[in-house]
């Protein structure tokens, strides 16, 4: 009983205090935390499809590379975007050497250090997105 007569004639009215003092800046770190997230989000679905085994050209950038772009509409430059291939294109997309890819406004470009030969069924995941 002592315990709580403390608590109720000081300690009860100092955590008050305290979490009135404290409430505005984890408020202010809340908007904050929000406001991040508006700029930046994390996008996770997968969508499936084919990269083509023509249509790919010497890259003037990377000359020991081919590219290949692949339109997304809506992608965004500030993208980042994962390439994984399906299990049975594996062996193809191997043979290729992907390498890391490129976002571009509406447009995913592939890379590798030859054109593959075969088509490649594969998904992507854009897994980091910036807002402008």
């Amino acid at each position: 009983m002592a315990k709580v007569k403390a608590l109720l004639a000081k300690g009860l009215a100092e955590l008050c205090s305290y979490m009135k003092k404290y409430t505005a800046a984890l408020g202010d770190l809340a908007s904050a935390t929000a406001d991040g997230l508006d700029e930046k989000q994390d996008i996770t679905a997968a969508v499936s499809f084919t990269i083509p085994m023509t249509g790919w050209a010497r890259d003037s950038t990377l000359t020991s590379y081919y590219y290949c772009d692949i339109s997304i509409a809506g992608l965004r430059a500030t993208d980042i975007v994962d390439v994984t291939p399906a299990p049975e294109s594996y062996s193809v997309a191997r043979t290729a050497g992907f390498i890391t890819t490129e976002s571009m406004a509406g447009k995913l470009r592939l890379r590798a250090k030859k054109a593959p030969t075969a088509a490649i069924k594969a998904q992507y995941r854009i897994i980091n997105t910036v807002k402008n």
